[in-house]
This record gives structure tokens, C-alpha cells and sequence, in this order.
């Protein structure tokens, strides 16, 4: 459905829940309460302490960034 709705003219808004779903986006936006910050993948990890949090929280990685051993 995703496929279908990128197909068409215009902005198609998807709420991540997954990585995945950001990463096949061209833009992303985080609204995490202060200032909107818009940009690739890789850009917000450089640029937004919020993004990068949230990629390590989907990939299961702990708050300080360190991988989760096992």
C-alpha cells in the first residue's frame, strides 16, 4: 500500500513505528517538542539527538548508544 500511495502525485505522511519505514523515506520529519527538524536519514542521524535515539531504540540498542550484548 505503501508502494501505491509513493506512486502518486503528491506527499504521502507515514507515522514510523519501524526503521524500515524511515529508511525508505525521502524525508523525514521529527516532532519530538522543540523545534521540527526535516532531512534524509542520514542527515538527522548527524543532526537531531531525538533521531538518533529513536534508531537505536529500534535497533535495540540502550540510551547510551552501546549495542545491547547478549
Amino acid at each position: 500500500m505503501e508502494r501505491a500511495f509513493a506512486a502518486r502525485p503528491g506527499a504521502l505522511l507515514v507515522i514510523a513505528h519501524r526503521i524500515s519505514s524511515a529508511l525508505r523515506a525521502r524525508r523525514v520529519l521529527i516532532l519530538d517538542g522543540g523545534r521540527p527538524v526535516l532531512g534524509r536519514h542520514d542527515e538527522l542521524l548527524l543532526r537531531s539527538a531525538s533521531y538518533r535515539e529513536l534508531v537505536g531504540r529500534w535497533q535495540g540498542e540502550p540510551e547510551s548508544g552501546r549495542p545491547v550484548s547478549a
